[in-house]
């Protein structure tokens, strides 16, 4: 394992922030206007509004918030638990993101499995994913399955930037095996 599971810390954002933007333009920015895109995207991730929900976020009690770290101490990888989630019945995976590059070595799995032991027993946990989107066997595999029809999520009304998205789901059972 050529890698380290922390949490995160408020100092971390400004790192955080930068490798969601690489990870998302991988993840999303397939067929949509590349320059509308990448204004977008420079807006969301200087916006010091979305700076300050990360801090919250990760100074709650509410929300597990957690860094992929290499051998060199730079984050590769985030993931955002909501522990009860007032839209969705339990637990909501806010986000898991990789750095590009480090797809497939191991460290998303990581990051899930840490996620599901933050998901109690008998509790639900749900996540968001671009319909048709590769993510969507990942997440398979360690047992979530499609509980929605797609719907349109729009992350920018002002630009009509958005995309299907559909929701999966699973409960969690105290004596699951979970995918290796």
């Amino acid at each position: 394992m050529n890698y380290a599971m922390r949490a995160a810390t408020v100092m971390d954002i400004p790192e955080i922030m930068q490798m969601l933007r690489a990870a998302w333009k991988v993840a999303y920015g397939n067929g949509a206007d590349a320059a509308l895109w990448d204004d977008f995207l420079e807006e969301y991730f200087t916006d010091e509004n979305e700076h300050k929900k990360k801090m919250d976020r990760i100074d709650s009690d509410g929300f597990v918030t957690l860094v992929a770290v290499d051998a060199g101490g730079d984050i590769i990888g985030y993931a955002e638990l909501h522990k009860t989630h007032h839209e969705h019945d339990g637990a909501y995976l806010h986000s898991l993101y990789l750095q590009p590059d480090r797809t497939g070595e191991g460290i998303g799995g990581g990051l899930l499995r840490q996620v599901l032991d933050h998901v109690g027993a008998e509790e639900s946990l749900s996540l968001m994913v671009k319909e048709g989107s590769r993510a969507i066997g990942f997440y398979e595999k360690y047992g979530l399955r499609i509980s929605s029809e797609p719907k349109f999520w729009e992350f920018s009304p002002q630009t009509k930037l958005g995309m299907n998205m559909v929701q999966m789901s699973k409960t969690i059972y105290e004596a699951e095996e979970i995918a290796k």
